[in-house]
């Protein structure tokens, strides 16, 4: 019994131990947690007192208080309690902005930023710099058509208040949004343009910036030689200035423009150096970035294994930060990775790059980028017009005589197509469809094709005859592009169009059948019954013949018969009911 007794008490001893042992770790991890979250936490709650309507004087100045016991600010900055209210919510919101971004949450800082414009009157600097961080959380949020909008307010600002040092990151901006769109050409104009701010201000590590930028822009267009001498003389200027975490950037556009030059050896070294130096000055956005490109790079080696797991972390790293235009390349990436070995990975990777590739960029943002480099041009060649006018005073007689003449041109014109218009109503009308057919097309292509990356690159092959390289899985694009002129042209035979593609007709059929599932006498029957049911709807003046003639059947009866198998009732009866 005494033994017994013993033991118990021996055996409480350890307990206590152990409940002591697991409370001082408790107390460990939480303490941590707390410290890693409570900044973020802490602007959270100071920001929604103030979008209350709660105190808000004494909240901002607890606001910069805190930003300047954190050394984010160079100074304290304070507000007495008669300052306006708007004053100090512009204030705050827009370094909250800058906090955020800083911590590379994108999505809280393009909120604050908004939420700062409006409370910017007057254009002056303050508000060229809310401009241009706006500009920087659209483009990481890929809204390139607002990053242009307002990246563009900010260099007009700029340029009238004369501000070269500015002037110099403003155009930075414009160049990156620029290559992030994709128009890599439209950037070097404006990178230049930044470069000799630069110079002007006589601002070094602004000037290394610039270069830094100067190098993607380079890369991105295909000219290795400039991207690399362009990278180095950044890193040299950051170098002597001892920026190491700039350096680090500076040595990871150093690796792509090795990797683009095939030196692949050294563009894998300098990539794990900059990647190793990033996570150290945690820069993980950049890290992220890197680690796509070191990807890419191990897939131009073969080296699949290696490539995974870059992307998979990049992936991670981007969907936590809400970095789209990235995030698509990590995607695309592992879609690369798996698509031999691991089909039901691959889909899954395929479908997300679709995904957010189709919601990154979109025809707006296109036409909104174009028409801003007409703008931007049209600015340029009104100075150069006004300089010519004060030189050549005395022609401007023989602009109003070839005024007068291109409106007599214009009017003859006019009258000829008035003249023409109802003759020509029936092909207008013909056209109108076909655009819109091809458009509805190309989306459904999207969806069938869930094995395959469709590229814009992919269109418009469809008048040649060139082989189809089955290894760009580019097939069903171009099997629709050949079946929409086949019906055009009156004549959508299978055989025709295996003959169009320079494939037999059971490889026609084998990989028809692998991409969407259906023949292809079915597949070309459902492109023929929809131009049709285009056509019945759009162009209710149509006769039935004609639309069975303009959708490739052969007669009035057949078409009937198919339209009536597939959809169930009459190509009249399917127009009243549309109508």
């Amino acid at each position: 019994l005494y033994q017994s007794l013993y033991l118990f008490a021996q055996n409480i001893r350890k307990q206590k131990r152990l409940m002591r042992l697991i409370t001082v770790i408790l107390f460990v991890i939480i303490s941590m947690a707390s410290a890693l979250g409570f900044t973020s936490s802490q602007v959270d709650s100071m920001l929604l007192i103030v979008r209350k309507g709660g105190n808000v004087s004494q909240t901002v100045n607890e606001f910069f208080r805190f930003l300047n016991k954190e050394q984010f600010t160079d100074s304290l900055v304070s507000f007495p309690s008669s300052s306006s209210q708007d004053a100090m919510r512009r204030e705050m919101y827009y370094w909250a902005g800058e906090w955020y971004y800083d911590k590379q949450e994108y999505d809280k800082a393009l909120l604050c930023v908004e939420q700062a414009l409006p409370l910017f009157q007057n254009n002056d600097v303050s508000r060229s710099d809310c401009l241009g961080l706006l500009a920087i959380c659209c483009v990481r949020k890929g809204q390139f058509a607002s990053a242009i909008r307002y990246g563009r307010e900010s260099v007009e600002i700029l340029r009238v208040v004369g501000d070269n040092d500015r002037l110099s990151s403003a155009y930075n901006t414009l160049a990156g949004i620029y290559m992030a769109a994709g128009h890599p050409q439209d950037a070097r104009q404006f990178i230049h343009k930044g470069i000799e701010c630069a110079h002007k201000a006589d601002n070094k590590g602004r000037l290394a910036i610039l270069l830094g930028m100067a190098s993607e822009v380079y890369a991105k267009s295909g000219d290795y030689v400039n991207a690399l001498a362009y990278a180095n003389r950044a890193y040299t200027i950051d170098s002597a200035g001892g920026r190491k975490p700039k350096m680090a950037v500076r040595l990871s556009q150093r690796a792509a423009a090795l990797s683009g030059l095939k030196r692949y050896g050294e563009a894998e070294q300098a990539y794990k150096s900059a990647i190793a130096m990033l996570r150290e000055f945690g820069n993980i956005h950049s890290v992220g970035i890197d680690l796509n490109q070191l990807g890419f790079l191990y897939l131009k080696r073969a080296s699949v294994a290696q490539a995974i797991p870059c992307f998979e972390e990049a992936a991670t790293i981007f969907a936590r930060m809400g970095d789209m235009y990235n995030r698509v390349n990590s995607h695309k990436g592992l879609y690369e990775c798996y698509w031999e070995s691991d089909p039901v990975r691959a889909k899954k990777a395929l479908s997300m790059f679709v995904k957010l590739r189709d919601s990154l960029y979109s025809q707006s943002t296109a036409e909104a980028i174009a028409r801003y480099s007409v703008e931007f041009s049209n600015t340029q060649l009104k100075t150069e017009n006004e300089m010519i006018k004060q030189q050549y005073e005395h022609l401007k007689r023989w602009q109003l005589l070839l005024t007068s003449v291109l409106l007599l041109i214009a009017v003859c014109i006019v009258i000829t197509v008035f003249l023409y218009v109802r003759r020509r109503r029936k092909e207008v009308q013909i056209t109108q469809t076909d655009l819109s057919f091809s458009s509805a097309s190309s989306d459904s292509v999207v969806r069938l094709s869930s094995d395959k990356v469709v590229t814009p690159e992919s269109k418009g092959n469809s008048g040649g005859k060139a082989p189809v390289d089955t290894s760009d899985n580019q097939f069903v694009i171009a099997l629709r592009n050949a079946v929409e002129q086949r019906i055009k042209n009156g004549s959508p035979r299978v055989s025709d169009i295996a003959s169009d593609l320079c494939v037999s007709i059971p490889t026609l059929r084998r990989r028809l059948k692998e991409s969407t599932g259906e023949s292809p006498k079915t597949f070309v029957m459902s492109m023929q019954l929809e131009r049709a049911k285009k056509l019945l709807t759009e162009c209710p003046l149509m006769l039935i013949g004609d639309v069975a003639t303009n959708s490739g059947f052969e007669d009035v009866k057949s078409f009937s018969q198919s339209f009536k198998i597939f959809e169930g009732i009459s190509p009249s009866a399917y127009r009243k009911k549309m109508m």
